[in-house]
């Protein structure tokens, strides 16, 4: 369960924030950098709540944060993460309290 919510995390925070795909923002200056301290951040978390994520996952993580020309972002993965990196998109204002 806390590997699926690093994942989610890093890659909701990773579009959200940069807002682009995987590929763009790797592509993008620091955009590598960004890309390799975003998922060992939410790990942190996941760590410090007294989940260690397995090392495979770790590294599958790593691997869909950081792949060069990569179309993958947070629309196409699960609908936990879609509502918000679409609304990034489209220009809608969010918050916490609104349904998504």
């Amino acid at each position: 369960m806390w590997q699926k919510w690093v994942m989610l995390a890093s890659v909701g925070a990773h579009n959200c924030l940069m807002r682009g795909s995987v590929g763009d923002i790797v592509a993008a200056t620091g955009g590598l950098a960004f890309a390799d301290a975003l998922p060992a951040e939410t790990a942190a978390v996941a760590t410090t709540s007294g989940y260690l994520l397995r090392e495979t996952g770790r590294q599958l993580i790593a691997t869909w944060m950081t792949t060069p020309g990569s179309a993958f972002s947070s629309s196409r993965c699960t609908a936990m993460c879609r509502p918000a990196y679409r609304d990034v998109q489209a220009g809608v204002p969010r918050s916490a309290g609104r349904p998504a």
